[in-house]
């Protein structure tokens, strides 16, 4: 499966333009989009083939211009739209081969709207570009839009957590440095092997933190192979349960599952210790939950609990327990996180005590409980000053700030985050920014609220989290939805259908739909869309939101003419929504049945 690329969001409202630009268009038209090869391009590419014959779209045929193709005899026949890919000639020559296909295409621009008859989109390099606007400037001045996706930038994030491997760097350290002492330390005769898998792996944390993720890919690769000649079998498993983690936190569940089961295999052919078996189980029930297989994880749990308690670590035990507080019953969180709690100060790990407080806040928040929660907050912003962190007091003090929210208490809250901001100069943490967003819309300010949002997502992108991310777009788009920006709204909906948890791509697809209902657009492929969401919510327990598309996806078939239909959807709905005392709701399906039925219909 291939994973998505998160673009970043300034290229993403680029997309959002260009497929505004391609529905609203008629006839042949021009598109030009300069994205250079490699992953991105491809995302680009994906996103294009998505929207083909979709929402106003024309269909779109990807021709890709192999080496020695001549590009004007790749598009013979007749296009409803085409995607021309390859015109970045490689080897040898690739300058002047490239030259021949634009000047190919400059003299047969004549033919092109009888050969596409809606738009052709050149996908190009910036080479290819500048050839373009240099030798073809009236085929280049044709063109009816273009946009540029510009290289997402390496941005300082969190370090990975290299507990894995048993590493404790206090700081991320300069990889410029690392690269010298493993240069010397490999020059060395014999070369001391395990001691250069540990460098690269340390050398994978510190370019993680500079956002450097193929160069961090690079870097376990070559500490994976130093192990396999020169370390211990723990090492091997620990450096694949690093890989493993890697790809969870850039959302690439997938992978990140590939990775565990050759950490599996790797086990079972060496046996490693009990603490790395136990952190191997570990690993599998966290992935688990962050992939919403909570059954999964369930089954999965007692043999890792039985695991880290045999190692006798309170770290990783406390780690388990956090776990089984995800997956239990709400009457029992908070005396699991309360043992958790107690590992940790065991521990001596003053940053996870904050993060566990935190967490009790919230439960005791959830449970309408808010001096409790303040409490709690407060006790976790003493912990994380204790820890000498800035990050962890600045995370603490934003759950503060959140805490007040949830209590009404806008001024402490606004005091909170001042602070925070005050601390913090110019790199705010994502979750102080949404609280900001949330202090501002309920202060009925939309503009701040949008304002912050996006802020959120960018310290949220900037850390790697995609988890935050996606929650930060759903945010954004619904309130983009609620205030008109259309482009906004679908961005944000489009980026967590690609990138979300089964939830979350849900709440998204029904996200879309509603825009397509909002807009009017009452189509055969909207009811379609509908019945798909009605599908999901259900598969992700939310019978709410089911019965909510039913009744929904009633109203567009009513508009089709398809009153039948209709009329069996809102009596699915009004099941569930009598059910749960939804009365407003009931009284106005009730009342479009009994229309139907003095119509006869």
């Amino acid at each position: 499966m291939i994973e998505p690329v998160d673009l970043g969001a300034e290229n993403d409202e680029r997309m959002a333009r260009l497929r505004e630009a391609l529905a609203l268009g008629g006839g042949f038209q021009l598109m030009i989009v300069q994205v250079e090869p490699g992953e991105q391009r491809e995302e680009v590419l994906r996103r294009l083939a998505g929207w083909s014959g979709r929402n106003g779209v024309p269909q779109l045929e990807l021709v890709r211009v192999a080496a020695g193709e001549s590009p004007v005899t790749r598009l013979a026949g007749v296009h409803a739209g085409v995607i021309l890919v390859g015109l970045e000639a490689e080897g040898l020559g690739r300058v002047e081969r490239t030259g021949q296909m634009v000047t190919e295409l400059n003299w047969s621009r004549d033919r092109l709207p009888e050969l596409v008859r809606g738009p052709l989109v050149l996908v190009v390099s910036q080479r290819v570009q500048t050839e373009l606007f240099e030798q073809a400037p009236d085929f280049y001045s044709w063109r009816t839009h273009s946009t540029s996706i510009a290289p997402q930038p390496r941005r300082p994030g969190d370090a990975l957590p290299l507990y894995w491997l048993d590493i404790a760097e206090p700081e991320p350290e300069a990889p410029e440095g690392l690269e010298s002492i493993i240069a010397r330390t490999a020059a060395l005769r014999p070369p001391p092997l395990r001691e250069l898998g540990l460098l690269y792996a340390r050398l994978a944390s510190a370019l993680s933190s500079r956002g450097e993720h193929a160069a961090v890919d690079a870097a376990l690769d070559a500490a994976y192979r130093a192990y396999a000649s020169g370390g211990t079998p723990d090492d091997r498993v620990n450096a694949l349960l690093l890989r493993g983690e890697v790809a969870q936190q850039r959302g690439r569940m997938d992978e990140a599952c590939a990775w565990l089961d050759k950490a599996r295999c790797e086990a079972h052919a060496v046996s490693p210790s009990p603490r790395v078996t136990a952190k191997l189980k570990l690993f599998e029930v966290i992935l688990e939950i962050r992939r919403g297989h909570e059954d999964i994880a369930a089954a999965a749990l007692p043999s890792a609990m039985e695991a880290a308690r045999a190692v006798d670590d309170p770290r990783m035990e406390a780690a388990m327990v956090l776990a089984e507080a995800h997956l239990a019953a709400q009457d029992d969180v908070a005396a699991l996180l309360h043992r958790a709690l107690d590992l940790y100060r065991q521990a001596r790990e003053p940053t996870w005590e904050s993060n566990v407080l935190q967490m009790l806040a919230s439960d005791a928040a959830t449970r309408g409980r808010s001096d409790e929660a303040e409490a709690y907050a407060r006790e976790a912003v003493a912990r994380a000053e204790a820890s000498g962190s800035a990050d962890a007091t600045l995370e603490a003090r934003a759950r503060l700030a959140e805490i007040a929210l949830d209590r009404g208490d806008l001024d402490l809250a606004e005091h909170v985050l001042r602070v925070v901001v005050e601390d913090a100069g110019v790199h705010v943490t994502g979750r102080a920014a949404e609280a900001r967003a949330e202090l501002a819309r309920r202060r009925s300010d939309d503009a701040g609220a949008e304002r912050h949002l996006r802020d959120a997502l960018e310290a949220y992108r900037r850390g790697g989290d995609t988890a935050r991310v996606v929650q930060v777009s759903l945010d954004l788009a619904r309130l983009a939805a609620r205030t008109g920006q259309w482009t906004v709204a679908l961005t944000g909906f489009e980026t967590a259908e690609r990138l979300g948890d089964p939830r979350q791509r849900a709440d998204a697809a029904f996200g879309l739909a509603r825009l397509a209902w909002d807009r009017k657009e009452w189509t055969a492929e909207l009811a379609d869309q509908l019945a798909a969401v009605v599908q999901m919510m259900i598969a992700v327990g939310d019978a709410t939101g089911a019965d909510l598309a039913h009744t929904i996806r009633g109203f567009v078939l009513q508009q089709l003419g398809r009153d039948a239909e209709a009329r069996a959807e809102w009596t699915t709905a009004l099941v569930g929504i009598e059910a749960r005392g939804q009365a407003d709701l009931a009284a106005l399906l009730r009342k479009m049945l009994a229309e139907r039925e003095l119509r006869g219909s």
